[in-house]
């Protein structure tokens, strides 16, 4: 089934009328028209949202695409603004009219190719025009729409050739780093082209455009630093800066990372201390806490990457924050999709000038709501220490 003639000059239409109201003034644009214009545009979402129906019927995707809760909700605020503020009217006409963009742009690329688009995608196509006041997030829309592009990423990368090696006496492979040997365990790369993969997607990962690269001018690492670097995995953030700091706590509960990490690690073990527990609340048997682990003693550097337990784990070093006058925070705010914002009020409410990294990540292992967009990373400084 393709797009018919009767929708997509609705489409027009619509298009047409909303372009119309963008460009009136508050005195040409008399109440009563208003009026009249409402009517035929509801009526006309609501044949698109039939014509979204047919479409779904005939399984060219899974569930509507045409909210008209949202809709309704635009329409509502239209007339209670109703030309008495004409700015805010003017904004909810832009939305209306980007909503049946949107639209046009959905039916338009499934009318042309034949496509289908799964529920994920629909969801964080919806989730960027309704949720979020962000050209941008619109932009990653298009994108998902125009391209199909659902990458974790927004840009492409070329793989590098990396040189992987075995070493039969830890029984792992590593490569070079910093002049420093990264093992990874060979229970999750057992193959050389394994190892050479995974580095290559942390190589992306810590690319410059990349909303998850943890260094730049503002979160350098100072000479001297006492760090903790939480959720360490094979230590691509911490044997970068190994040789300049004064001590570096290793935070990680994998006990077959732990094992790579004590090789990696090996020749630092003066000032490098790996604990072995999960991060959170409170200490126990099984887990630690940042404020367990300091004992009263100054943090210069948080790095924090476990997995959404962020929230919690920053809860469990309250004293260590609020103690640490010099403190820099680099923190994943992406496993959860509002982590952001209590990671956020946290860092803040301790003195911290916050920024999220430019760009946002299709995250895909959030179970609730995957590939949802978000922030990177929460950098923070102390402001007595911003830049």
């Amino acid at each position: 089934m393709q797009l018919g003639a009767n929708e997509r000059d609705i489409m027009s239409e619509l298009t047409g009328a909303l372009d119309s109201m963008m460009q009136a003034g508050e005195e040409s644009v008399p109440y009563q028209f208003w009026r009249e214009a409402r009517g035929d545009m509801q009526d006309m979402f609501l044949a698109v949202k039939q014509s979204d129906d047919i479409m779904v019927q005939n399984q060219l995707y899974g569930k509507a695409v045409v909210n008209m809760g949202y809709v309704d909700h635009l329409f509502s605020e239209l007339d209670k603004l109703c030309f008495r503020d004409f700015e805010r009217f003017s904004k909810c006409i832009k939305d209306l009219r980007e909503y049946a963009d949107l639209q046009r742009m959905l039916f338009g690329s499934l009318a042309a190719r034949g496509r289908m688009f799964t529920d994920i995608a629909l969801n964080a196509i919806n989730y960027c025009y309704m949720e979020q006041d962000s050209e941008e997030l619109r932009q990653i829309a298009r994108n998902i729409i125009e391209k199909e592009n659902l990458s974790v990423f927004s840009f492409e990368r070329e793989d590098e050739e990396i040189e992987c090696h075995f070493d039969d006496q830890a029984g792992m492979y590593y490569t070079m780093e910093e002049d420093m040997r990264v093992y990874l365990p060979i229970e999750y790369f057992p193959t050389e082209e394994a190892a050479v993969k995974y580095m290559n997607g942390l190589r992306w990962e810590q690319d410059d455009r990349s909303p998850h690269q943890y260094f730049n001018e503002r979160m350098e690492v100072p000479e001297g630093a006492v760090v903790m670097d939480a959720g360490v995995a094979e230590g691509n953030f911490s044997v970068p800066i190994v040789k300049r700091v004064k001590k570096l706590y290793l935070v990680e509960c994998d006990p077959l990372y732990v094992k790579a990490l004590q090789w990696t690690f090996k020749d630092y073990m003066d000032k490098v201390v790996i604990v072995d527990k999960l991060l959170a609340r409170h200490a126990n048997k099984y887990s630690t806490c940042i404020d367990e682990i300091m004992q009263g003693e100054q943090l210069d550097y948080l790095k924090m990457d476990i997995e959404g337990a962020e929230v919690l784990a920053l809860q469990g070093g309250e004293r260590t924050l609020a103690a640490s006058q010099n403190i820099k925070c680099n923190i994943c705010v992406y496993h959860r999709l509002h982590d952001n914002e209590k990671i956020t009020e946290i860092l803040t409410r301790h003195g911290m000038e916050v920024r999220n990294t430019p760009g946002y990540m299709l995250f895909h292992l959030d179970k609730k709501y995957p590939y949802y967009p978000r922030k990177g990373l929460a950098q923070a400084v102390k402001i007595s220490r911003a830049q």
